[in-house]
């Protein structure tokens, strides 16, 4: 299927979530050693979060197509890039939250193919859902 194929009733993708938290910072990830509630308090912001914007735009429950390609933005005003290990670690939260929202897992082979950017700006999270993209055959 084309990104302009329409299934239903969707063309080939969603209006982005733009959201005004900021994944975790790399230093606040699985090696910061904090309080395990700490760390389950920040993901449970991330999935509150998430769920108003999903549904406030729109999104649907559940994926639109067999296969989608979800891109998690990262937006920071300062600090320096990241590399793509610590921006897919700092993500993991969103991740999360966007596989919860979907009821899909978020393993390598699943429905989703995972993909993050870095840019500067306002701090927040932009997440773009599109349909993956097949070759044809």
């Amino acid at each position: 299927m084309s990104t302009q194929t329409r299934v239903g009733g969707l063309q080939g993708a969603l209006p982005p979530l733009l959201l005004p938290i900021r994944p975790m910072a790399a230093s606040d990830g699985q090696n910061a050693r904090k309080h395990p509630m700490a760390r389950h308090r920040r993901a449970s912001a991330w999935w509150g979060g998430l769920a108003t914007a999903a549904a406030v735009a729109g999104w649907p429950c559940a994926l639109p197509w067999p296969r989608a390609v979800v891109t998690i933005t990262c937006i920071a005003r300062r600090g320096k890039e990241m590399d793509d290990d610590n921006l897919a670690g700092c993500c993991k939260a969103v991740r999360d939250a966007i596989a919860k929202w979907f009821d899909c897992g978020d393993a390598p082979g699943g429905p989703v193919s995972w993909r993050y950017r870095w840019e500067r700006g306002p701090d927040g999270t932009r997440i773009e859902l599109t349909e993956e993209a097949t070759d044809g055959s």
